[in-house]
């Protein structure tokens, strides 16, 4: 890891960083399958080799797709099979019938054996299992398992739709907050509507199914779930942290709310969805035909959920067309109090906004605790909507010239597309509100912040990417070569990595904001007071490792003045930034 540190690689610790490595990788093998020489490649090679080149290049993505395809099929299934009642062939239940079939089914965690085994040659049993159960409990699983859907989605988009770019990635160590909107518009369509669909089956499963052995016949799945789920924001540091929370809240209602128009993907819900929308309107027919398989999905579904025939269905869809009418005319009475928001005292206004929040909740709870079918038939109705959007995306077209696209006439494709968008939304709007609902109280208690911060970056950087090591080796190559561009090279080296220790040891410390500094480039000011040579690469003083002390508010009064030309300190110019002194060493 040392050498790799040196040369500026092997450092994208960043949830996107990774993310669009792997995507542009995907892209790129997904154009190979597509390519006339690796056909004319492996039509004249044996077998032996022929399997060596499939399973080291395009084999991989392959099965990451199959994978992910693998897991939506097991999971449709079974929730057809509970709904329908066919979950048994004559009076025997199709499931696994002892504890041993269901335990067979965790083998695939086998796989961490090599990495055990390796790790227990080149450190001992004992630190090999530590290292291992430290990946487990820092969320390793849900960080692979959410990478094999992005290998999917991305392979699979570009066999459809091609339109394989390139993605710069980064070369530093992240330790920066994301916001949630951010977050969103980066793995949505990738990950977060997969994840709440595997989730909505899940649940519906479990609530259908009469051939018990709920949890060992779906944990695997709900691991892959779980995975598409969290991940992101798991790996995303201070994710659960009380004032960046409440500012995520604030920034995403913004970003998609209804008046947000124009821009770019990261100003405007609409542009970002007309982005994240156009490989699917630029597939073929055949293409579209296949994709239109998961809206005739969707109607047999909310079929088999709720029987649309009869008078007493036809009795239950007016009672909830009732309920439906009245929560629609609280959100346009919402609506409309935030249009003349500014006209009203702050305090009337969220007092109005209180009033009628409440209404719509309880004009909800009313409705199902009255009728519990309503709740059967509203998710009935949610998989039609689903399957209008599918098709309304795949063959709407663009919309009107509003929207971008000055070619279209008549009202089909004018109120297809609005109609389509409308549904994107509301669909965005239920999944964001249900993220938040699940954040704030974890971010009120603090716990799961704290847990989380030791997790990521607790010894972060202690395992080979140390400055004690680099600059060991760097005095070790000093002696040997004696190069005074690598010893420049080295020295740059040890501030960059020596900066995101003193970021991570700021947020072990709980002193956020100070990361913060660090993280940016810009170290607070009482680091560049009283600076002096840098011995450590020369070798005349040993290095020390930077601990949570020196982050902490110093008694001795106010530091003095930085010096002049710190302001114009970046990564890629370190050479402006006078070398750190030891002077308390």
């Amino acid at each position: 890891m040392k050498e790799y540190a040196q040369v500026g690689k092997g450092r994208d610790v960043g949830m996107q960083q990774i993310y669009k490595f792997e995507a542009k990788l995907s892209q790129g093998n997904a154009e190979q399958c597509l390519a006339r020489d690796v056909s004319r490649v492996a039509h004249r090679l044996d077998f032996p080799r022929l399997l060596s080149y499939y399973f080291g290049g395009i084999g991989h993505y392959i099965n990451s797709a199959l994978t992910v395809l693998t897991i939506q099929v097991a999971t449709y299934l079974t929730l057809l099979l509970a709904v329908y009642g066919a979950e048994s062939i004559g009076h025997r239940l199709v499931v696994p019938l002892g504890a041993l079939q269901v335990v067979l089914a965790g083998l695939g965690l086998l796989n961490t054996l090599p990495l055990l085994a390796t790790l227990a040659v080149e450190r001992g049993l004992l630190t090999a299992a530590r290292d291992v159960a430290q990946v487990f409990a820092s969320g390793g699983p849900l960080y692979f398992v959410f990478h094999i859907q992005t290998r999917a989605h991305y392979f699979m988009q570009t066999l459809l739709a091609g339109g394989a770019t390139y993605r710069a990635t980064g070369r530093g160590f992240v330790t920066t907050h994301n916001a949630f909107d951010e977050q969103y518009r980066f793995f949505a369509s990738s990950h977060l509507y997969l994840g709440v669909e595997l989730a909505a089956a899940l649940a519906l499963m479990g609530a259908h199914t009469a051939a018990g052995q709920y949890a060992g016949r779906t944990w695997s799945l709900w691991l892959a779930c779980g995975a598409f789920l969290l991940a992101p924001f798991w790996f995303n540091p201070l994710g659960f942290s009380w004032p960046h929370v409440a500012e995520d809240f604030a920034t995403w209602q913004r970003w998609i709310s209804f008046g947000t128009t124009g821009g770019t993907a990261s100003d405007s819900w609409d542009v970002w969805y007309k982005e994240e929308t156009a490989p699917l309107r630029r597939l073929s027919h055949r293409s579209k035909c296949v994709v239109s398989l998961k809206a005739v999905l969707y109607v047999v579904l909310a079929k088999g959920l709720f029987d649309f025939s009869g008078k007493a269905a036809a009795r239950r869809l007016v009672g909830f067309a009732y309920a439906a009418l009245a929560l629609g005319a609280l959100q346009l009475c919402v609506y409309l109090v935030d249009r003349i928001a500014h006209r009203l005292p702050y305090a009337l206004h969220r007092l109005v906004q209180m009033f009628l929040g409440v209404a719509s909740l309880a004009v909800v709870i009313g409705e199902v605790v009255a009728k519990p079918a309503s709740l059967k038939f509203a998710i009935s109705a949610y998989y039609l909507l689903a399957a209008l959007a599918v098709l309304g995306t795949l063959w709407g077209g663009e919309g009107p010239s509003s929207f971008g696209y000055r070619g279209s006439t008549g009202v089909f494709s004018h109120l297809v597309p609005a109609l389509t968008r409308n549904l994107a939304r509301c669909h965005d709007l239920a999944i964001g509100y249900c993220y938040f609902a699940f954040f704030l109280p974890l971010a009120a208690v603090r716990v799961v912040d704290v847990v989380q911060t030791w997790l990521l970056f607790h010894n972060a950087l202690s395992e080979g990417v140390v400055v004690d090591d680099i600059l060991k080796q760097a005095r070790q190559s000093q002696e040997s070569s004696g190069a005074k561009d690598q010893a420049e090279e080295l020295q740059k080296l040890r501030r960059q990595v020596e900066m995101q220790q003193q970021s991570i040891a700021a947020l072990l410390a709980g002193a956020p904001e100070r990361a913060a500094e660090f993280a940016s480039g810009y170290p607070p000011r009482a680091e560049l007071a009283n600076v002096s040579s840098d011995p450590a690469v020369n070798g005349s003083a040993p290095p020390r490792r930077s601990s949570t002390s020196d982050f902490l508010p110093s008694s001795a009064g106010p530091s003095p003045s930085a010096p002049s030309g710190h302001d114009g300190f970046t990564f890629s110019s370190p050479e402006t930034l006078p070398p750190r002194p030891y002077s308390n060493l």
